[in-house]
């Protein structure tokens, strides 16, 4: 399994999947968050500055064959299409930079993908998700925590990208 970027989605799915077992691959942009990607329970780290064509080493990392999921919240559906195995799934939750590429359906026919837009599930899958949290007691990772008052400077600091995890903004 792969998550792009190190924002909360993408940690819930690092936290997701190794509850569920899966061997998780992360990308992050900032050297400082791999070892905060280790310590919550990714695998491998891949930093995108660092490789730019990180799928290379997603591909290197599996040994060639590519991975049977990605949680792409980045907008990074072209390197996340080449980082995926024959018949994987891309689960494709938005983009951060609200760019939306071109994308050559050639990829897809590469590998025989499947790429599903997500936004926000059925009840019942709602339901389920909120069941397994429950049972194995997991946690979001909370970077801070502002009181009310302070909310302009959480939306500042939640718009830097330098939390991991997620930020809260208090009520009484």
């Amino acid at each position: 399994m792969l998550t792009t970027g190190s924002g909360g989605v993408s940690l819930f799915a690092v936290q997701l999947g190794k509850l569920l077992g899966a061997k998780v691959i992360a990308t992050t942009g900032q050297a400082d968050k791999e070892q905060r990607l280790r310590e919550l329970g990714a695998d491998e780290v891949v930093n995108y500055r660092a490789v730019p064509d990180w799928h290379t080493a997603v591909r290197d990392i599996t040994g060639g064959r590519g991975v049977d999921r990605v949680v792409d919240t980045a907008g990074t559906l072209e390197q996340s299409l080449k980082s995926l195995a024959i018949n994987g799934h891309v689960a494709f939750v938005g983009s951060v930079s609200g760019n939306w590429p071109p994308l050559d359906p050639r990829l897809l026919f590469g590998v025989a993908g499947t790429v599903r837009a997500l936004a926000v599930g059925s009840y019942a899958q709602f339901t389920r998700l909120n069941e397994i949290i429950a049972a194995h007691r997991l946690r979001p990772v909370i970077d801070r925590v502002f009181p009310f008052e302070e909310a302009g400077a959480a939306l500042r600091y939640y718009e830097s990208t330098n939390q991991f995890g997620k930020v809260v903004i208090g009520i009484r």
